[in-house]
C-alpha cells in the first residue's frame, strides 16, 4: 500500500541542511498548517525532510514564513504513529514525511523565479 499526503502550510523556522556519512544533502523543515472550526484553532506540525538536490534546493529558496504545497511520503515512528511527547501538561504530535516535491504558493515573485515543480 502507497499512501500520499499533500500538505498545504506555512515553515515555521529556517530549512537546515546537513550531510550524510556519503555526501547526501538532507535538508529538514517544519510546515504549520492551521485550521479553524467555530472557535477553535487548531495547528498541525510536519516535519519535512528532503534529500539530494531537493535538499539543496529547499535550502536555497525556503525561508521561515514561505507558504508551501508539498506531496510527501509518510515516515511514522516503529509503532506507524506521529512523533509524541509531552510539555507543559499537554500532549503534542508531529508528523514526519520525505518530501517528494513541493512548490511555493501564495508569493508571485518567487513563484514566477521558482522552477517547475521539484
Amino acid at each position: 500500500m502507497f499512501t500520499e499526503w499533500v500538505i498545504v502550510g506555512t515553515v515555521g523556522k529556517d530549512p537546515v541542511l546537513r550531510y550524510t556519512d556519503k555526501g547526501m544533502g538532507m535538508c529538514t523543515i517544519s510546515v504549520a498548517c492551521n485550521w479553524k472550526y467555530g472557535e477553535t484553532k487548531k495547528t498541525a506540525w510536519y516535519h519535512c525532510t528532503a534529500f539530494g538536490k531537493a535538499a539543496e534546493a529547499v535550502n536555497a529558496y525556503v525561508l521561515k514564513g514561505s507558504k508551501l504545497v508539498i506531496t510527501a511520503t509518510p515516515n511514522p515512528d516503529e509503532g506507524g504513529a506521529p512523533r509524541m511527547w509531552e510539555k507543559d501538561g499537554k500532549w503534542h504530535a508531529s508528523y514526519e514525511c520525505i518530501i517528494d516535491k513541493w512548490r511555493f504558493i501564495g508569493d508571485k515573485k518567487a513563484e514566477a523565479e521558482q522552477e517547475p515543480l521539484l
